[in-house]
Order: structure tokens, then sequence, then C-alpha cells
């Protein structure tokens, strides 16, 4: 099945899958329950699901768009970066 969502569906419903799951990484945080024991943990909970977003973009992008996959790469892992310095400072400053 993952191999049919990242190789034969069309382009916009990939880009669109994709966007979902970023969406939903970055979202995450704010449904844990102020009585749940991870409250505080709360805002490291996009930094475990955003791998995935990246593993679904990367394995689509390598079939889909070879001759841009490294510049595909590379712009997904500054994002990721940039998230975790954003999640740092925001958690710490």
């Amino acid at each position: 099945m993952l191999k049919h969502l990242t190789t034969e569906i069309s382009n916009k419903r990939f880009v669109a899958y994709v966007a979902l799951l970023y969406i939903l990484a970055f979202t995450a945080g704010a449904w844990v329950p102020a009585s749940s024991p991870i409250f505080s943990s709360a805002p490291y909970v996009k930094l475990a699901l955003f791998p995935l977003a990246q593993t679904f973009l990367l394995m689509g992008a390598r079939s889909r768009w070879p001759s841009n996959y490294g510049v595909i790469v590379a712009a997904s892992s500054a994002f990721y970066g940039g998230t975790i310095l954003s999640v740092i400072t925001s958690v710490f400053f």
C-alpha cells in the first residue's frame, strides 16, 4: 500500500497527502489534553511525527522527481532542522 501511495497515484494527490501529513505532525502536540501525563512534552510530539511525513515525501520524490531529489532532500532536511530549532527555542527561551 505504501508503494502504491508513493509511486502510483497522481502528483496532485501525492502532494495533498504529504501536506496533510505535515499538518498532522505540526498540530498533533495541540491535541494532547492538559490532564495527560505527557502534557509537558506536548511540544516534542511534532518532532516524533515529522520524520514520518518527511520519509513519505522522500519515498515518493525518489520515483516522481529523480532529477530534483537532492534539492528535495536538502530542503526537507533544512525544514526539519528549523523545526527542531524552533521547538528548542520556544521551550527553553
